[in-house]
């Protein structure tokens, strides 16, 4: 009589104990991989963004300002964009054709949240973007705009539909102060109403951060990285004090809103600073009289003090794009005198090449 020899469970149970072993093992090759690619179109993103900065500059002899003049009747973050005005170094004519500047973005609310909103903005319907001539263009989604590592791509206020014009690539304003014409230190090549040429940046393009990454408010439960606190305390004097305020314990007011709209030019959407190094801590620190003023139109041109790093999904990380059009990836361990000496664009810092 003859047998058909089988499997024994034993065996079967070896064979599949050894697939199990190299799914586990080729998961995380796949995983890198696809982090590899998303990386790479990052850095692409940061290099169109870099080319679009340098034709802009080409044809007005001077770089986009971070954020452009308040409107009357505006909310405090209803300023126009260095992202605006290079729409159409940026093969989007179209988007930046349909935007009437005599007016200010249309925008979704991004006021300050905490179980109800404070600070927030007048003259905004809460369910509908202000300046409806400008909606449809805002409210476009750039691709170039948004890193693939991202873990989110729309925005959203609470109680509002989702807003597509989001934006994950910031513009370096350098110093700690809000205003950044009044900075005393580590002053970027962006700032309010700037004009800056490439005579202006003494330190050298290729040692002059220009753009980074940071990560949008929604999406992801460190705070640190997707938003950030807001001190009520002594204004600080130097960018020193205002980066050790910034490590002290957590305050109950938190901003969330970060990358919002590709639109606005305030630090919530489109600029950092080089207070802290890559994935810090950000916040803001203001006193109460300031938290009282009415926050609309030129908002009597109250400064803030702000610590806002670049923040990434990378692992270790974020990428930076240099005057030059390169891009460098700058580790989150990079020294704080490397780091603010990149990020300012007339120091006089002497830095080596492999500091970051």
């Amino acid at each position: 009589m003859n047998y058909r020899r089988g499997f024994t469970l034993i065996e079967l149970l070896v064979v599949i104990a050894i697939i199990a072993v190299l799914i586990a093992l080729l998961l995380p090759a796949v995983q890198s991989a696809r982090e590899a690619a998303r990386r790479a179109q990052c850095i692409n993103n940061l290099k169109q963004l870099g080319l679009a900065l340098s034709n802009y500059e080409s044809a007005n002899r001077v770089f986009p300002f971070a954020r452009g003049g308040y409107y009357a009747n505006a909310p405090w973050y209803g300023r126009w964009s260095a992202h605006a005005m290079i729409l159409s170094q940026m093969e989007q004519s179209t988007v930046f054709n349909a935007i009437n500047f005599a007016l200010s973005p249309a925008l979704p609310n991004m006021g300050v949240y905490m179980g109800s909103p404070i600070l927030q903005a007048t003259n905004v319907p809460e369910n509908t973007p202000y300046v409806p001539e400008n909606t449809t263009a805002t409210q476009t989604r750039i691709g170039t705009f948004t890193c693939p590592s991202d873990y989110s791509y729309s925005y959203n206020w609470p109680g509002t539909t989702l807003w597509s014009g989001t934006n994950g690539y910031v513009v370096n304003q350098g110093g700690w102060m809000y205003d950044s014409t009044s900075n005393t230190g580590s002053v970027g090549p962006f700032s309010d109403c700037s004009a800056v040429t490439v005579a202006a940046i003494t330190d050298g393009m290729s040692q002059t951060a220009f753009a980074s990454e940071r990560l949008l408010g929604s999406g992801i439960t460190n705070q640190d990285l997707s938003g950030w606190y807001m001190y009520m305390m002594q204004i600080p004097t130097s960018i020193d004090q205002t980066y050790a305020d910034c490590q002290l314990a957590s305050p109950p007011i938190y901003y969330n809103q970060t990358g919002a709209a590709w639109a606005s030019g305030e630090m919530t959407s489109t600029t950092y600073n080089h207070v802290t190094t890559p994935n810090g801590r950000s916040c803001a620190i203001m006193t109460m009289a300031q938290m009282g003023v009415s926050w609309s139109g030129d908002a009597n041109n109250l400064p803030w003090y702000m610590q806002v790093p670049p923040s990434s999904a990378h692992p270790g990380g974020v990428n930076v794009l240099a005057g030059d059009g390169s891009v460098r990836f700058v580790k989150n361990s990079v020294s704080m005198s490397a780091w603010r000496a990149f990020g300012s664009r007339a120091g006089g810092e002497v830095v080596s090449a492999d500091a970051y």
